[in-house]
């Protein structure tokens, strides 16, 4: 079971209101798994930060929106989530 891995926020401009928080350990191939919903192939990674619970990770970070009811939040959360995925300790993106 691994805890380690990363935490994102992709983004799709047929959805310009919202931005999906997400967790995964292969982020290309979690971004390949969303392309194939879309005939555009334009999801993009706004933000991604590695993390040793991703699980955990996420659901601290979802937290960070009121009320949310899926991983698709609003976009006037993104500031606030890049923050938090900025205050993990520095490895990439």
């Amino acid at each position: 079971d691994i805890r380690e891995g990363l935490i994102y926020l992709i983004s799709n401009p047929a959805w310009s209101t919202h931005i999906k928080v997400g967790m995964t350990i292969d982020l290309d191939d979690r971004l390949k798994s969303y392309q194939t919903y879309s005939p555009f192939k334009d999801f993009k990674v706004e933000k991604y930060n590695f993390v040793l619970d991703r699980r955990n990770e996420e659901k601290e970070l979802l937290k960070l929106v009121p009320n949310f009811e899926s991983e698709w939040v609003p976009l006037k959360y993104k500031e606030v989530l890049v923050e938090f995925i900025n205050s993990k300790h520095k490895i990439v993106g």
